[in-house]
């Protein structure tokens, strides 16, 4: 069992530091310590641990207080790939400057299976779109084209739709896109681009739509428009 040192803050405590990562690098925050709730992590709290892989935090709200992360709390944890973060939560800016793995899931969420038998979904050669054929809900992890177009009509890309796919290399978009969801295109370890069209906005639903972080060509005329928190510049974007 990790041994966690930290500080008392009225009648909770904040974590700022750690004796050793687990073997399995998962790392487990637990919900009290001698008695007393864990509330947050510090600054440089659990910086500059390689072999930390998985952070869980604990869900349990105290006095209707948010969990806080300080900053540069996990900052060059380089193999950190996943955190699991509790509902009601307050991170600072910066904390996971230089994680280049992370994938950050909110209360845990994770993909969805799809049936691609389901006369609810359509099927396209494999790639699954919703019966309208306007939102694409998932792309084989396991196709090997190098690059994919997708179909006209899509204006929505939901999350995880690309989700491990390591053959991909480009994307691009159709003019009908409009929004897409936060993680669509995660873990994608070999995407280099995705191409937008002209004269068009397109919403981003967070930090990590696409990750890791390939360059997004934006025509002249056209935009982004980025819901995305304020501890993650996430995007590399390149202005035709």
């Amino acid at each position: 069992m990790p041994k966690f040192t930290y500080e008392i803050d009225g009648d909770s405590i904040i974590i700022t530091g750690v004796d050793a990562i687990p073997e399995n690098g998962e790392l487990i925050i637990p919900d009290e310590i001698d008695g007393y709730p864990v509330r947050g992590i510090g600054s440089l709290a659990l910086a500059y641990h390689p072999d930390l892989v998985k952070v869980r935090l604990p869900d349990v709200e105290y006095e209707d207080l948010p969990f806080t992360i300080g900053d540069l709390a996990f900052q060059h944890c380089s193999s950190l790939e996943e955190i699991r973060l509790p509902n009601f939560y307050d991170l600072s800016e910066w904390a996971f400057e230089d994680c280049p793995s992370l994938i950050i899931n909110i209360n845990g969420d994770t993909p969805s299976e799809i049936d691609p038998n389901d006369p609810d979904y359509k099927n396209v050669d494999g790639v699954i779109f919703s019966s309208d054929g306007t939102v694409l809900l998932s792309y084989p992890s396991d196709r090997t084209d190098s690059s994919y177009t997708i179909p006209d009509g899509v204006d929505t890309i939901s999350s995880f739709a690309f989700f491990k796919n390591n053959y991909l290399t480009s994307v691009n978009m159709p003019s009908s896109i409009q929004f897409i969801d936060d993680k669509a295109f995660c873990k994608c370890s070999k995407l280099d681009d995705i191409y937008f069209p002209r004269n068009h906005c397109v919403t981003l639903g967070g930090p990590t739509c696409v990750h890791p972080h390939p360059l997004l060509h934006i025509p002249n005329g056209s935009d982004l428009d980025i819901e995305s928190h304020d501890y993650v510049d996430s995007y590399y974007i390149d202005k035709d």
